[in-house]
């Protein structure tokens, strides 16, 4: 079962909240088009994790592997390690030990986005969603 098809088995449990896809139109301020009508202002709310001035701060431990590389990487020895900063994009390769960074899963135009509504007239955007 897909994230969207979870959200609706939920929702039916809850009648009167619905769930519409968003296409966020600008960032600053934030316009997102729902049903081919134009949101902004106090129309929506936003998931905290996704505004710009929010961040997640982790630590994780073993092998990962996120993206492919884009932007500019920048690594700087310290006392206790590395630090590599990421500006834009991805970061592509593995990773053995801890790792502490900060990840911003900001809005941007042309994001397509999950919105939970009970009224049409109030949006509030969970999620960004992609394709697979």
């Amino acid at each position: 079962m897909g994230m969207l098809e979870a959200f609706r088995a939920e929702g039916e449990k809850l009648p009167g909240l619905n769930l519409r896809i968003g296409e966020v139109i600008e960032t600053d301020p934030l316009i997102v088009r729902i049903g081919g009508t134009d949101q902004a202002g106090t129309a929506i709310w936003v998931a905290e994790r996704l505004k710009e001035e929010h961040t997640l701060e982790m630590n994780v431990e073993g092998t990962i592997r996120l993206g492919e590389t884009t932007g500019r990487l920048y690594e700087e020895e310290e006392e206790q390690g590395s630090s590599l900063t990421v500006n834009s994009g991805h970061l592509s390769g593995d990773f053995t030990g801890n790792l502490t960074g900060t990840v911003q899963e900001i809005l941007s135009p042309g994001d397509r986005v999950l919105c939970l509504t009970e009224d049409d007239q109030e949006f509030y955007i969970l999620d960004k969603v992609v394709r697979p």
